[in-house]
């Protein structure tokens, strides 16, 4: 057995206390464990160099994943920051993403962005930097970035120099379709746990038609290419419509061959009259995600921890996450703000705090624990996790009613597994 005052927090690992439990990450690593209350304790007494018969497991687990170190160099750690870090609101608030920007460099026709036709704005720097530092006091661990597209914010640098100097897990979401190298090479920089772009087509031809703009296709590929050659984790999303639904075999063949990134096939929300004009064919829509991506829903079944009934919406909305746009209003999703029902607006953190609109706001106390309403007693409750709230609402005006593409999706794919 160590003897006592061997272990540190290695660099970049952080612990987030919740009531219960803690969860611990490394930033540099992206390694993450959840510890419950009686790992607590024992890591407590690690780090106070007292240990006991019941040490060595957890000694092990930290140490294969990185989380703890012997105490044999000098190391500087963590940026002075300190890794423990108390989230103190209820309920937990573990996610927020922003809109940094509603301008873009692109003209999709599946934009609810640019469908709401707003005027070009962003949120400032100053406003950005307060958002962060409250996140940090308050024990929010990630962030996500969109657009809009984000590198088109004039102070797009100095935002992911700050995400880097925080505690935050970070995910970047960008068309990537930009020539600035100096944004590519500060992404390369500061490590985010996973950038997030498009590919619509496997050729130009239908990637731009789709993007409105000539060159994205090559850009954004060269692009994926050289963060890929930087280490940097990306993932491809893919938005079914008329399009390219009769193409997609070719387009997940490119993916898996050409690009080589994880990817998601996702069917376009409808937010907006003219959007209807592009959809794909609904049973299109589900085929094609049993096709290639049913392992999502099995893997799902791996996530579930306790009651599978008490489970709740695999994007933690209305429940551990909120949306911030670039007017600076909160709301509970991207597709579920103001513009959908002025409801779903809880405030602004241009007047209050994400504290104080997350705890007290009647947006939040309404909504909060919004899920499927047979949730308890669907059998495939464990693959879906309730599926989507936003389609859920936008297709039958009802938060809580079932949603209708995962429900088909898990019906098709394992009722023929239940007695």
């Amino acid at each position: 057995m160590k003897s006592a005052t061997e272990y540190r927090i290695s660099r970049g690992t952080y612990i987030i206390k919740f009531r219960y439990e803690s969860l611990i990450y490394n930033k540099i690593t992206y390694n993450a464990l959840k510890l419950n209350k009686k790992a607590n304790i024992l890591l407590n007494k690690i780090l106070a160099g007292n240990f006991n018969s019941d040490s060595n497991k957890l000694i092990l687990a930290l140490e294969a994943k990185g989380f703890i170190e012997e105490k044999t160099e000098t190391v500087e750690n963590n940026n002075n920051l300190s890794p423990f870090i108390k989230n103190i609101t209820t309920p937990h608030l573990n996610r927020v993403m922003i809109e940094i920007t509603n301008t873009c460099n692109l003209k999709c026709k599946h934009c609810y962005v640019l469908a709401r036709q707003h005027k070009p704005q962003y949120l400032s720097y100053e406003i950005i930097d307060s958002v962060i530092t409250e996140m940090e006091k308050i024990g929010v661990w990630q962030i996500d970035l969109t657009g809009g597209e984000i590198s088109t914010h004039p102070d797009i640098i100095k935002i992911l120099n700050r995400l880097h100097d925080s505690h935050l897990l970070i995910n970047l979401f960008s068309n990537l379709s930009t020539s600035n190298m100096k944004f590519l090479d500060t992404i390369a920089t500061i490590n985010p746990k996973l950038v997030v772009t498009s590919i619509d087509g496997n050729n130009a031809a239908v990637h731009d038609a789709f993007r409105g703009v000539k060159g994205a296709f090559s850009r954004t590929l060269t692009n994926i290419k050289y963060l890929q050659s930087k280490k940097i984790p990306v993932r491809v999303n893919v938005s079914l419509s008329k399009y390219n639904y009769k193409n997609l075999g070719k387009i997940v063949k490119f993916i898996k061959n050409e690009i080589k990134t994880p990817f998601i096939i996702g069917d376009i929300q409808c937010t907006d009259p003219a959007t209807k004009e592009i959809l794909s064919p609904r049973n299109k829509v589900i085929e094609s995600i049993i096709k290639y991506q049913s392992d999502i829903y099995f893997n799902r079944k791996k996530e579930i921890v306790g009651n599978p009934k008490k489970t709740h919406p695999a994007c933690g909305v209305a429940f551990d996450f909120c949306f911030i746009n670039s007017s600076g209003e909160v709301s509970l999703c991207p597709t579920l703000t103001k513009e959908e029902n002025k409801g779903f607006c809880a405030g602004s953190i241009l007047e209050d705090t994400i504290f104080n609109i997350w705890e007290h706001s009647n947006t939040f106390k309404k909504y909060f624990g919004s899920q499927c309403k047979e949730i308890k007693t669907c059998d495939f409750a464990i693959y879906c996790k309730g599926g989507c709230r936003s389609r859920s609402y936008l297709e039958n005006n009802d938060i809580n009613d079932k949603d209708p593409v995962n429900c088909s999706i898990v019906t098709k794919l394992f009722a023929h597994n239940e007695n």
